[in-house]
């Protein structure tokens, strides 16, 4: 039986059991879909280095844990035995979350927004235990993956809701500027999405809908949009890629602070889009069948 709090962690919860995923590989999604920034290659599946440091803790009561140290891009090995695989998902999925989440949104000046390097790091869940509601307020399961990639594209977030199966998913933004950045990057790196539609219903907020309404179906397709645009941006090439043009982006505009449509007409360019097109909606965004395995470099 599901939470009604929480259906759509539990959406996720049967699908990854009962999706003919298994071993390492249902491991690795299922640390991925509650949004730890991990990556696999050929030795295991790695904590990686621009992760929360509260991560590290949470995991540790669930999976075995190696401490990398003086590593560029891994934190932490994670493992479990086979036969405890079923066990360590259902575990994963059921790391404390709450209704919403939301860091400390300040207002920001431009010249400290111009000295962000990465925008706002925040933990899965900073549950005081594993079976904690309390306190910090956890991601929602169906967002945490992109809010965790955003700040690997330099952009700071504020608040994030994963709709809960009832209403659009959505993401606040810190500042304006985030937002125009943020907009750039999607529009630039964002695989097309065929199964939810994304806009920008308020001035800092992006919302995600499902395409066909809000049976389990068409949220979990919704899900694994918002899951291929969040790897797409832990790729390596593109958190290299992000990073650079935003410096140049900065560098352009200098100290003097822009209007929102300034900068994101200088963001653009330095993307290598074009002109800001005429339409009625930004983000026709869909995303392929298959979801990627990021190569987390951050």
């Amino acid at each position: 039986m599901r939470d009604w709090d929480f259906p759509t962690r539990d959406l996720t919860l049967d699908r990854l059991l009962g999706g003919g995923l298994a071993g390492a590989e249902l491991l690795f999604e299922a640390l991925l879909r509650r949004g730890f920034l991990v990556f696999r290659d050929d030795e295991g599946i790695w904590l990686g280095t621009g992760s929360h440091p509260l991560d590290l803790g949470v995991l540790s009561k669930i999976l075995t844990v190696g401490r990398v140290w003086d590593h560029p891009t891994r934190l932490a090995s994670l493992d479990v035995a086979p036969a405890e695989v079923p066990a360590a998902v259902r575990s994963i999925l059921l790391v404390p979350q709450h209704r919403m989440w939301s860091s400390t949104g300040r207002r920001t000046t431009w010249a400290r927004y111009r000295k962000m390097v990465w925008g706002h790091r925040v933990p899965v869940s900073g549950a005081a235990s594993m079976r904690s509601y309390t306190g910090y307020g956890g991601l929602d399961v169906g967002v945490a993956l992109l809010v965790k990639a955003l700040p690997l594209a330099r952009v700071h977030s504020v608040i994030s809701c994963d709709g809960h199966g009832t209403w659009p998913a959505y993401v606040r933004l810190n500042t304006t500027w985030d937002r125009a950045w943020a907009e750039a990057v999607l529009e630039r790196y964002a695989p097309v999405h065929q199964h939810s539609s994304w806009s920008w219903p308020t001035h800092l907020e992006l919302s995600v809908a499902p395409l066909g309404g809000y049976s389990d179906d068409a949220v979990w397709a919704m899900l694994g949009d918002i899951q291929s645009t969040a790897r797409r941006l832990m790729e390596a090439e593109v958190i290299d890629a992000t990073g650079a043009a935003r410096a140049r982006t900065l560098e352009r505009l200098g100290a003097t602070e822009p209007s929102r449509q300034r900068f994101l007409d200088v963001a653009r360019e330095e993307l290598g889009l074009g002109p800001m097109p005429h339409r009625a909606s930004p983000h026709p965004f869909a995303g392929p069948e298959g979801l990627p395995w990021p190569d987390l470099r951050v």
